[in-house]
């Protein structure tokens, strides 16, 4: 009997280890991949500041994902720059990150110039 009491407290300790490792692993995935993003769709528009001129523009390159739309530089009649993505579109992804250069379309990236002291990237 005692055996037996042994034996069925071994395997509820094992189904408990096995449980808290399969959740640990479930969260991990859950942070780290993220794999809701896949499911999740987000659509923002913004309307263009008033009176906002655009002082420079380029278009997207698509790199893993297909991605199209057009960057802007925009400065406003208070002095603050803004950068506006129209209209924007990518595939969802882990991340989505822009890279501002000076080079030309299809040149290799050159440093760009210094930034202005006042400028807002929201």
């Amino acid at each position: 009997m005692a055996s037996l009491m042994r034996h069925a407290t071994h395997w509820r300790l094992a189904a408990a280890v096995a449980a808290f490792g399969l959740a640990i692993t479930v969260v991990f995935v859950l942070v780290y991949f993220q794999p809701q993003d896949l499911f999740i769709s987000h659509t923002v528009d913004q309307a263009r500041p008033p009176r906002a001129v655009v002082v420079r523009q380029g278009s997207f390159r698509s790199g893993e994902h297909a991605t199209t739309g057009v960057a802007q530089l925009l400065d406003s009649p208070g002095g603050l720059t803004t950068l506006r993505l129209a209209p924007f579109r990518t595939s969802n992804g882990p991340a989505v990150h822009v890279w501002l250069s000076a080079a030309a379309p299809g040149a290799p990236n050159a440093p760009s110039p210094p930034a202005p002291t006042s400028t807002s990237a929201g």
